[in-house]
């Protein structure tokens, strides 16, 4: 798990997004949130599939895993800052 951790830290990835989530607060197109927590909740949404993929498959009745992942991106991104409550 060091490892990892070290290489997606050595990416300056999780950094970029933080920054990215900090500017949109200053400027207001994000509510005010803790910046850890939205970094770790939007790195769950995006790797979690691929971590219990074949169980997710299974429970959720996919049958076509690649146009599953293509349509991923689309939706995590949508859900993270639009979440599912109509507004």
């Amino acid at each position: 798990m060091a490892a990892i951790a070290e290489v997606f830290t050595s990416t300056g990835l999780p950094n970029k997004i933080m920054s990215l989530i900090d500017q949109g607060m200053r400027d207001g197109t994000f509510r005010p949130v803790d910046t850890q927590q939205a970094l770790a909740a939007f790195a769950s949404m995006s790797l979690g599939y691929f971590v219990i993929a074949p169980i997710q498959d299974a429970a959720l009745g996919i049958t076509d895993r690649a146009a599953f992942v293509r349509k991923r991106h689309q939706v995590i991104v949508d859900l993270f800052l639009n979440g599912l409550k109509v507004r």
